[in-house]
């Protein structure tokens, strides 16, 4: 396991970003807004994304100081995903803040950030069918409001997997986008 895996097995914390962030913070650690992301994609121009890096990491969709969310019937943009119903939504978000306060969304990896990235956003608009995980995301309302912070490391598949096991631990289910580990 990689010296990030290590660290992250003894997270005794909430699962909430700015935790994670600070504890972390001697990685690469790279810091985006998702509108931002997404208006690369939305632009005429073909979109540079050299500022995410090339690494292999994990990244973390979260909102800044948001607990309420509300969601849409659709999934906006992007049309090669199924919406979930509300109602499902609502409840598992109610769920997931009732055991204690969380700004994440989404957990995802990548061998290549900048490509996994990408791809996520290009899926969130209906410009990809290829990003499948996080399609809940796209039916949060207040998405364009969202951060997405990476992290580079090793071994993002150890790594997704703790963070994922220990917000569930602490959550009892996986962020709200995550479907399963």
């Amino acid at each position: 396991m990689s010296r990030l895996g290590n660290r992250f097995d003894n997270i005794a914390i909430q699962m909430q970003s700015k935790d994670i962030f600070k504890r972390y913070s001697d990685f690469d650690l790279n810091h985006f807004s998702l509108s931002e992301l997404c208006t690369r994609v939305s632009n005429q121009k073909r979109a540079s994304w050299i500022d995410i890096p090339k690494r292999s990491g994990v990244y973390i969709v979260h909102f800044e100081g948001m607990n309420a969310l509300s969601f849409s019937k659709s999934t906006g943009q992007a049309k090669h995903s199924d919406p979930v119903p509300v109602k499902e939504l609502e409840t598992k978000w109610n769920k997931l803040i009732a055991c204690g306060p969380t700004d994440i969304v989404y957990i995802g990896k990548g061998d290549s950030l900048r490509i996994r990235i990408r791809q996520l956003i290009r899926f969130g608009l209906g410009k990809a069918h290829n990003h499948g995980g996080g399609r809940r995301m796209w039916q949060i309302k207040q998405i364009d409001h969202a951060k997405l912070s990476s992290i580079t490391c090793d071994n993002p598949r150890s790594v997704e997997k703790c963070l994922l096991l220990q917000f569930k631990e602490f959550h009892g289910n996986y962020p709200l986008a995550n479907e399963q580990s």
